[in-house]
C-alpha cells in the first residue's frame, strides 16, 4: 500500500487486526467490519494510519478484563468509530495515548489497577494527545 489506501480487517480476530495494522502505510485507514473483536493483548499504534470501526454502535472490541486494548504513539495514529470495553491495566484500562487521537468512540467498563493518577478508561498523556467526540463511561479505578 502506498499510504491513503484503505487495509480491511476481513475477520473478527485480533491477529487480522494486528495484520492490518502491520501491512498499513502513513495516511492507510484500517477498516474493522461491524462485529466483536476478542483482544488478549494490547494493540499498539505507532505510525501514522487511521483504524477505523464500522461505528461505535456497530464494532466493539472487547479484552475480557486480561489486557489494555489500545495504545497510540504517533501524532498522526487515529483510533475512532468502534466501543473499547472490557479493557484492563494499571492505568488507562482501554487506551493509552502518548501521541494521537482517539474519537467518536465509546469506551465503557475499563478498569485500571492503580489508583494514582490511573484513568480507568483511558490514559492521556503528551501535547500531541487529544479525545474528540467520545463517550466515556463506567470506567473504574481502585
Amino acid at each position: 500500500m502506498l499510504g491513503g489506501g484503505t487495509v480491511s480487517a476481513k475477520a473478527e480476530l485480533q491477529s487480522d487486526i494486528a495484520a492490518a495494522v502491520a501491512s498499513a502505510e502513513a495516511g492507510d485507514v484500517v477498516q474493522l467490519a461491524a462485529g466483536e473483536y476478542a483482544f488478549s493483548a494490547t494493540l499498539t499504534i505507532s505510525k501514522g494510519i487511521t483504524v477505523k470501526g464500522a461505528g461505535r454502535s456497530l464494532t466493539t472490541v472487547n479484552g475480557g478484563k486480561a489486557c489494555r486494548l489500545f495504545a497510540l504513539s504517533n501524532a498522526d495514529a487515529v483510533l475512532s468509530d468502534l466501543t473499547i470495553t472490557g479493557g484492563k491495566a494499571t492505568s488507562g484500562g482501554g487506551v493509552k495515548i502518548t501521541a494521537g487521537t482517539l474519537q467518536d468512540a465509546m469506551v465503557q467498563n475499563c478498569e485500571a489497577t492503580t489508583s494514582e493518577n490511573a484513568g480507568g478508561g483511558i490514559w492521556l498523556e503528551g501535547s500531541q494527545s487529544a479525545v474528540r467526540r467520545c463517550e466515556v463511561r463506567d470506567n473504574t479505578t481502585p
